[in-house]
């Protein structure tokens, strides 16, 4: 950084697809350096019909079309059931960089299941 420049630090989540505009802005407005952290991601998904892969989309959230690089953390947001509506504890499998724009997750289970589940995703 050189003497005499103007510096913005920021902190963003789920902002994707509005960070390119609010770079932009602020470099219009005299901001010369621009540093932002990115908040993990937390999608809810909710599998209404019992199957043993999940895909989750990230729905544009990920700045600067980066990819879902991995889950780091998974919490049920319900209780996971089987197709038989039983509960179901086994932590899935997680696939990162999934789909032609490598933005999606994928959980793999045991079993068929279905229920909601809150998952974070890096993108770093």
């Amino acid at each position: 950084m050189k003497l005499g420049t103007t510096s913005l630090v920021a902190t963003v989540k789920n902002e994707g697809p509005y960070l390119w505009e609010w770079v932009a802005h602020h470099n219009s407005i005299g901001f010369d350096n621009i540093v932002i952290f990115q908040n993990l991601l937390i999608e809810e998904h909710t599998q209404s019909s019992a199957n043993r892969v999940w895909t989750l989309e990230t729905n544009n959230e990920l700045p600067f079309q980066s990819y879902a690089k991995r889950v780091t953390a998974l919490a049920p947001q319900a209780q996971i059931k089987t197709s038989s509506i039983s509960s179901y504890f086994d932590i899935p499998y997680t696939t990162g960089q999934v789909g032609s724009e490598k933005d999606q997750v994928q959980l793999t289970f045991g079993t068929s299941v279905k229920g909601k589940m809150a998952v974070t995703v890096r993108c770093d």
